[in-house]
């Protein structure tokens, strides 16, 4: 009796552990394993489950998977047709992806929904082990970033005031192993904050976990983005104007308190502005008359300009790091033909501008995890944006973006679907906390749909609608 209970329990947490690695660890890779391929391993119970109802004669999910299935495989086909392309073996894997999360989503979603908060628990506790030993391995962050409390230092220089290195008087924001960016941890962040918020006032909840949700807040808080600040103001703020009824006084409050404070640091802070109006401090234009010699790199160009300019176009930073930023953006930017102060701000334009010319030249989309086609099709045909040329060509920047280039008008079903799950009074106000924000969150600043739990949740949130509904 005892070994059929521990072998249940340890399948459970099995199960916790691959949901968890699925939404919170998918940006976690080792060489070419992706964590977020874990989840698949749920794919044989999922089998055992399939052919149970088949044989009791119960083929509810089968019109779901068909219908899936042919809508996909028919849009695909077709835009491959029009295309005059061969089939081509990533779409075909990224189908079978698709249709493999539908049916976990369909046979785990009790599960799931049972056990949001194990999910994030063991989230926070993955995630403030890596800040731990990331700390103690201290590397510096990105010196330029939305909010947040930055690295104080002193830079060290010589008697010509040229500066030697950096001392670093207080090490505050680090680098850790689970999200390779900030607005990574944003993408995901905002779900566990909102769902942990509601929880901490629960008066059975334990101290200690009390204690571990405030620390994951404030490390959140010192690694902060512009995704993280927006995708919890807008995902709070929508809840509360939907469901205000649902919410305590006190919940109220601090959810009120959470989106003045992100309000004011993205509406204050320099490096928050500069991802909307402004100029990045870290990409600096040149004067408009200037034109890179053959012999000089974009690197030493940017270095001269910066370290040695008179105006103080850009704050005191760690150089290491930003001479390795400058490696990776030196073969993806042509400073000679940008027409950009701001590489982010340029790089969401241009997929802005694909989102545009698809709507009128493909209103029926690309087809699943085509982006990239309709990115080299405009690119080509209007030859805009070879400044930027391969930054976010795969996920548009945000799954908005990514949904309704590929699948056109028919990504409308999906942005209603959410709005009918949020509006809806009979769904719990948890799965609300924990599904929405993660969905809004990607839909303004997202890697893909099959990143941060996306396709997961948004499945989950179908079959929870159908569910309630089929039980009104």
């Amino acid at each position: 009796m005892n070994l059929n209970k521990n072998l249940k329990n340890l399948y459970n947490y099995i199960i916790i552990f691959l949901f968890t690695s699925f939404v919170f660890l998918s940006f976690l890779k080792f060489e070419y394993f992706q964590f977020r391929y874990l989840v698949l391993f749920l794919l044989f119970p999922c089998i055992i489950f399939l052919f149970r109802d088949l044989k009791n004669k119960n083929y509810k999910f089968i019109k779901y998977f068909l219908f899936f299935l042919l809508f996909f495989t028919i849009h695909l086909l077709i835009n491959f047709n029009l295309d005059n392309e061969k089939i081509d073996l990533y779409n075909i894997f990224s189908l079978f992806y698709l249709l493999a999360i539908l049916l976990i989503a369909y046979y785990f979603i009790n599960i799931f929904n049972e056990n949001i908060n194990n999910i994030i628990y063991l989230f926070i506790a993955i995630f403030l082990c890596s800040s731990i030993i990331s700390f103690f391995n201290f590397q510096s962050d990105n010196a330029y970033f939305c909010g947040g409390i930055p690295d104080i230092f002193d830079l060290v220089k010589d008697k010509n005031e040229n500066i030697i290195k950096p001392h670093y008087a207080l090490k505050l924001s680090f680098k850790e192993y689970i999200f390779y960016e900030n607005s990574h941890l944003g993408m995901v962040a905002p779900s566990a904050i909102a769902f942990m918020i509601y929880h901490i006032n629960k008066k059975e909840l334990a101290f200690n976990k009390k204690i571990l949700i405030l620390v994951f807040l404030i490390i959140c808080y010192i690694k902060s983005s512009t995704t993280l600040f927006l995708g919890t103001t807008l995902s709070l703020l929508i809840l509360l104007a939907f469901n205000y009824k649902e919410f305590s006084k006190k919940i109220k409050s601090i959810f009120i308190l959470i989106i003045l404070f992100s309000t004011s640091i993205l509406t204050f802070s320099d490096e928050c502005r500069s991802r909307f109006i402004t100029i990045d401090p870290v990409i600096i234009h040149s004067e408009k008359n200037y034109v890179l010699t053959e012999d000089q790199s974009l690197k030493e160009y940017m270095i001269k300009k910066i370290f040695n300019s008179k105006k103080n176009l850009i704050k005191k930073e760690d150089i290491s790091i930003f001479q390795k930023f400058i490696n990776k953006v030196e073969d993806q930017f042509e400073l000679s033909q940008s027409e950009y102060e701001n590489l982010t701000k340029a790089v969401h334009y241009y997929a802005l501008s694909i989102f545009k010319s698809s709507v009128f030249e493909r209103p029926f989309g690309w087809g699943i995890n085509r982006y990239n086609k309709a990115y080299e099709y405009f690119d080509n045909k209007h030859a805009r944006l070879h400044t930027i040329k391969k930054l976010n060509n795969m996920d548009g920047t945000n799954n908005f973006i990514k949904i309704f280039v590929e699948f056109g008008i028919f990504g409308s079903f999906f942005y209603i679907l959410i709005f009918l799950f949020i509006t809806e009074k009979k769904i719990p106000i948890e799965l609300k906390l924990f599904y929405f924000p993660i969905l809004l969150t990607q839909s303004i600043r997202g890697a893909g749909y099959f990143n941060g739990g996306f396709i997961l949740i948004a499945f989950l949130m179908l079959f929870t609608y159908i569910n309630l509904k089929k039980k009104i």
